[in-house]
């Protein structure tokens, strides 16, 4: 058994390196336009990851791990051990997160480890329950999506997820947003991070105190985030387009809001997403999905599709970036253009028949373990076998 004491030389200090390969040729692909772009991703979406099921173990107090169950609130954090095949990581600390979700019989954790001591490069995992989908598997769907359409997003994988020996149940764990995620896409290093983490943060200048958490160089404060959020505010609709383009690579944005939309991503409209500004190399923007546990259909497993149109009143209370981008002649001919692709080309019934086939083989065993599940393994079987029909 190996001991994860020390770090591998890749991490030994500094940035992340960069993976080569892939995440360049993916940064080539972002600057075509959308016919084009289509074409070549079609071609690299055949280096997606392979669906994966893991398995994870911690040690910890048994005592201290219950009283965070039991205070579900707090962020406390307790040392452990975590164990993945035959490697044992030392110096290892667990949590709770979420918010809804801490209220579920079956939580959501953080896991960080040691800088010292990385696991595979990541500092952080992210265990997600998904108790509120009978399937597992709508959040790897999602982001599985934006990895085919050739878009920067977090990679996930399923994994069984142990406590001092139980069983509590099969997770999704999902890449965190930082400085190793930037060095495995074609986003420089030293991109300053943003989260939309509380509820309304939608760019606007009303956005509450402390909805948005600066992850990376924090010393520089966040003028780049206000000064985006007062573009946003102040310019008129005559140039809003020529000012996007000063401020994002349109096609991606484009892009990334279709694959939004195909999902039903529909919470990243207040939050639950990210921006990342790279500052040395343009200075352009980037729009990042998170916490996609909501997608394939709108906060219920209705059969029942849901209608969200720009002109109602509600609208003008919601995320800004995304709203000027639907209302901009330019822009939205943009989006539609990548949607009528990708209709046609990767959200497909034949991909997805094959996958959620591959997935229902695999999870079963998993699923039908875990005994906090909110529904049954039939419903699992149910639900998953529905998803190629109604996409």
């Amino acid at each position: 058994m190996r001991i994860h004491d020390l770090p591998s030389a890749p991490h030994r200090g500094g940035r992340p390196r960069r993976r080569p390969g892939v995440s360049g040729l993916r940064s080539a692909v972002r600057a075509l336009p959308p016919a084009a772009w289509l074409i070549a991703t079609l071609l690299l979406s055949r280096v997606a990851a392979a669906v994966e099921l893991r398995t994870y173990s911690i040690t910890v107090d048994p005592a201290q791990f219950q009283s965070i169950l039991d205070n579900p609130e707090e962020n406390l954090y307790l040392d452990c051990t975590f164990e993945y095949g035959d490697s044992t990581w030392n110096n290892v600390r667990i949590r709770l997160r979420g918010e809804s979700s801490r209220e579920y019989p079956k939580k959501s954790f953080k896991i960080n480890f040691d800088a010292d001591a990385r696991f595979f490069g990541r500092d952080k995992i992210n265990l997600i329950s998904e108790w509120k989908d009978p399937t597992y598997s709508r959040e790897y769907l999602s982001y599985d999506l934006f990895h085919r359409a050739g878009l920067p997003a977090s990679r996930t994988w399923f994994a069984r997820f142990y406590v001092n020996g139980e069983y509590l149940g099969l997770y999704l764990d999902v890449e965190n947003i930082d400085e190793h995620f930037l060095a495995m896409t074609s986003l420089d290093n030293g991109s300053s991070i943003y989260k939309a983490d509380g509820n309304r943060s939608m760019l606007t200048p009303q956005d509450p105190e402390g909805v948005w958490q600066k992850k990376t160089n924090e010393e520089t404060g966040e003028y780049d985030l206000l000064d985006l959020i007062d573009w946003l505010a102040a310019t008129p609709d005559e140039t809003f387009f020529q000012g996007l383009e000063e401020r994002f690579e349109v096609n991606t944005l484009a892009r990334a809001i279709a694959v939004n939309s195909l999902v039903g991503n529909s919470s990243t409209y207040y939050h639950n997403y990210f921006l990342v500004h790279d500052l040395d190399r343009g200075g352009k923007w980037a729009w990042l999905p998170w916490d996609m546990d909501r997608t394939f259909v709108f906060w219920s497993n209705s059969d029942e599709p849901e209608y969200f149109r720009c002109g109602h009143p509600l609208y003008r209370r919601i995320n800004a970036l995304l709203r000027r981008c639907w209302r901009d002649k330019t822009m939205r001919g943009l989006i539609f253009q990548h949607l009528d692709g990708m209709l046609d080309s990767l959200f497909v019934e034949s991909y997805y028949q094959e996958v959620t086939d591959t997935l229902a083989t695999l999870l079963r065993d998993a699923v039908e373990e875990d005994t906090l599940k909110q529904y049954t393994l039939q419903d699992f079987q149910d639900y998953l076998a529905r998803i190629p029909s109604d996409v």
